[in-house]
């Protein structure tokens, strides 16, 4: 069967897409519905959605939407590369930090650190331990590893 609103957002067609269905698609469904998305436009377009939502979108939108489809597609990925992203460069992301290890504790923080190690090279404790110092480094540290 065919799905009438992705032919219409772009798949098949010659000149660009219609990014309000794009937007309308992935800002409306839940997880279920977005993972059966993807798969149809995969199947229908031969290739992943994210690699359109790459080729029509930019800036902070772009950023967005890939976000949604890789929170769909791989969450603890996701999660990795936030930690990642938070921790680069000169000083650090700290709201982000703490976000992302206190709301995951819990649910799948194993996971979000061997993906970590998967796709850096490196354990997430390393990248905390040479970002961070003190009291506030030793939390960080207990959270990850209780």
């Amino acid at each position: 069967m065919k799905n009438v609103y992705l032919e219409m957002a772009g798949v098949g067609r010659n000149w660009g897409s219609d990014k309000q269905i794009f937007l309308n698609i992935l800002g409306s469904r839940n997880s279920k519905q977005l993972v059966a998305t993807l798969r149809a436009y995969e199947r229908i377009s031969g290739h992943p959605l994210i690699a359109a939502i790459q080729s029509e979108f930019s800036g902070e939108l772009k950023e967005a939407l890939v976000s949604i489809v890789l929170c769909v597609v791989n969450r603890p990925l996701f999660f990795a590369i936030q930690l990642f992203r938070c921790m680069r460069g000169a000083g650090t992301d700290d709201p982000t930090l703490i976000r992302v290890l206190i709301t995951r504790s819990e649910i799948d923080l194993e996971n979000i650190k061997k993906v970590f190690q998967q796709k850096y090279h490196k354990e997430l404790k390393d990248a905390i331990i040479d970002d961070t110092s003190g009291d506030y480094q030793k939390i960080l540290l207990k959270i990850l590893d209780p």
